[in-house]
């Protein structure tokens, strides 16, 4: 590359965007993306999942670092940027706000997750069904310990599945203003299923994208961002581009500046194209 300001930051979501859940990513986009760092630009995940949950195929492809637990947690040049766990306080008024409505938990620790019992069951009945593509995370993380276990450990975010949006109406009353809740629609006939997940309101991936520039003295202008879902929508807002997947909530296109090919179409590889970076 010429210049440091030549160089590009690309942020790319996990789930929906660099691959579908349970599966690898396409053969196209790993090259483009290897190639986006030979040619001297700087790719880093973007998840809600956490650090010890990324897949070994998409840990396999190569970053300079990621954000994780949809920006409660950051880490660029091999250095932690960001470890922003939710305040205990916070965190154990929203696990009394969804016991309290019998509603299935996944609490998201440093370490681990704990989890309702019911998610194992859940998965296997739903499978590889038609559910969104964050209902298909939260159930395929089958590597979470009983919630029951649970030892006051730092939590990131919870997660929560609901079968009415009447429930989840319910848990954003009970929170009020205490706390952000990102719900992720979708439209399974036999099983409907929201996944939704609530944390600080100061966490986003947006903030840790800023945090991410100023440690790397760049400009959010040279970041280009991929994602697929609502947990992606600062991050599109924070970037110079902010690219939605073909396969993206409609309420996410709405707020990009770019719509690309689907994930199953290996979007990224050719917005890479387009934008001249590969």
């Amino acid at each position: 590359m010429g210049s440091r300001m030549d160089r590009r930051l690309i942020f790319l979501d996990i789930d929906g965007t660099l691959a579908m859940p349970g599966s690898p990513p396409g053969t196209a986009t790993v090259e483009a993306v290897r190639t986006a760092r030979k040619n001297g630009h700087m790719v880093f995940l973007s998840t809600g999942r956490a650090r010890y949950g990324v897949p070994n195929a998409i840990e396999a492809i190569g970053f300079d670092g990621g954000i994780y637990f949809a920006g409660g947690y950051a880490e660029a040049d091999c250095e932690t940027i960001l470890d922003q766990p939710m305040n205990a306080r916070l965190a154990k008024q929203v696990i009394d706000i969804l016991q309290g409505a019998n509603l299935i938990i996944s609490l998201e620790c440093g370490e681990c997750a704990y989890q309702s019992p019911q998610i194992a069951e859940l998965w296997k009945v739903i499978g590889d069904s038609s559910a969104s593509t964050e209902l298909r995370r939260a159930l395929a993380d089958m590597n979470g310990k009983s919630l029951a276990n649970y030892g006051g450990e730092d939590i990131y975010k919870i997660g929560f599945i609901a079968s009415r949006r009447e429930d989840i109406a319910a848990v954003e009353r009970r929170l009020g203003d205490a706390a952000k809740l990102v719900r992720f629609d979708n439209m399974m006939p036999a099983f409907p299923l929201i996944f939704s997940e609530i944390s600080s309101w100061e966490i986003n991936k947006g903030n840790a994208l800023k945090r991410i520039c100023d440690h790397l003295g760049a400009a959010q202008e040279q970041c280009v961002a991929f994602g697929d879902s609502m947990n992606d929508s600062e991050i599109l807002q924070a970037a110079g581009i902010g690219v939605a997947m073909g396969n993206a909530e409609d309420g996410l296109k709405a707020l990009a500046d770019r719509v690309c090919e689907p994930c199953a179409e290996d979007g990224i590889a050719k917005e890479l194209q387009r934008i001249g970076l590969v």
